[in-house]
């Protein structure tokens, strides 16, 4: 993830650009843990638009092997996810100027939601 924040703006939307003509039903989302508690397999997705938050957290979990009792939250902005918004809305409301969405998950929750 840093890596993509220490390249410059330009060529990241263009990469971004590149992602979305070729997958136009999908978008970029970066990924990242606040803790060390968390491990993620991958940190790159190409997220169908139409996807819900809840089953992208089902997909993150599963990278994770996280057991059913552990909570995660994922963050956009920070602001928490709400679970039954599509993919697809949170990256229009949520996106980087770059043109990738970075979600960020945490097992600690916060306060308010959007």
């Amino acid at each position: 993830m840093d890596t993509y924040k220490n390249q410059p703006l330009e060529q990241r939307k263009k990469c971004s650009e590149q992602l979305i003509t070729e997958n136009p039903l999908r978008v970029p989302v970066l990924v990242t843990c606040q803790n060390g508690k968390l491990k993620l397999q991958k940190h790159e997705f190409l997220v169908p638009k139409q996807l819900k938050v809840i089953h992208f957290t089902a997909t993150l979990r599963r990278s994770m092997n996280l057991s059913p009792e552990n909570a995660i939250y994922l963050y956009a902005n920070n602001h928490m996810l709400k679970q039954d918004k599509v993919i697809g809305e949170v990256y229009e409301h949520h996106k980087d100027e770059d043109g990738f969405l970075y979600v960020n998950i945490t097992d600690i929750p916060a306060l308010g939601t959007r």
